[in-house]
């Protein structure tokens, strides 16, 4: 895989484990960035990350066509029960608007982070909705980095956790989800192992078909 190259990357953990943080890190200093946040956990965050809260899904797909080719941070609540449906559509025209990228005309990638994405992309994902899927599977030709989080990766379709680029795992909540995070490396029983025993913040990086455990995140 090339720099060029777009990268699906799984964030899994429990509450409080260190999955937030890193991942606020990771979008720090990203010029083009989508939040699709059900928990509503960004708004208090907004004005340290320099985000636009978008009022509703017409908001953010006029602040998103309006800047499509100039940089943009925004963060999308989407509504109850509506995850799936509008993380689908937000990821259609996120492939819609790389299309310079995938034809070589322009160089600007975007990231988008799906919060909850056992909500936005479950498993089994409805035949109609396949956006995000989409996204995931042909993305990396369109420059769409994509970081999706939650604390039930077993409820997470098998269909993008069979095109993770990246594993990153905290401490999560029992023998179900250290087997649901373990699937992104084919099921590997030392790699669920290593999950089930992660403790202190501690997190397992699985890629490339190795995986290490890493030291907890600086506090600065």
């Amino acid at each position: 895989m090339s720099d060029r190259d777009g990268k699906t990357v799984l964030v899994f953990g429990m509450t409080g484990s260190g999955k937030t943080v890193y991942v606020q890190r990771k979008i720090k200093d990203a010029p083009r960035l989508l939040i699709f946040d059900p928990k509503r956990s960004y708004r208090k965050v907004a004005s340290q990350l320099k985000l636009y809260v978008a009022r509703d899904l017409a908001d953010c797909v006029e602040t998103l066509k309006d800047n499509r080719d100039s940089n943009f941070r925004i963060v999308f609540e989407p509504n109850y029960r509506m995850e799936e449906e509008q993380l689908s559509d937000l990821s259609h025209l996120l492939m819609q608007m790389q299309e310079g990228y995938l034809d070589g005309k322009n160089n600007r990638k975007v990231c988008l982070v799906a919060e909850e994405l056992h909500r936005g992309n479950p498993n089994p994902p409805s035949a109609s909705l396949p956006g995000f899927g989409e996204a995931v599977m042909m993305g990396r030709e369109s420059g769409i980095d994509i970081i999706g989080v939650s604390q039930r990766p077993q409820n997470i379709s098998t269909d993008v956790r069979d095109n993770v680029s990246v594993l990153v795992c905290f401490e999560v909540a029992g023998g179900r989800a250290a087997a649901g995070a373990a699937y992104c490396a084919d099921s590997s029983k030392e790699v669920e192992q290593a999950i089930a025993g992660l403790q202190d913040f501690k997190h397992l990086v699985f890629q490339n078909k190795t995986f290490e455990i890493r030291p907890p995140l600086p506090l600065t």
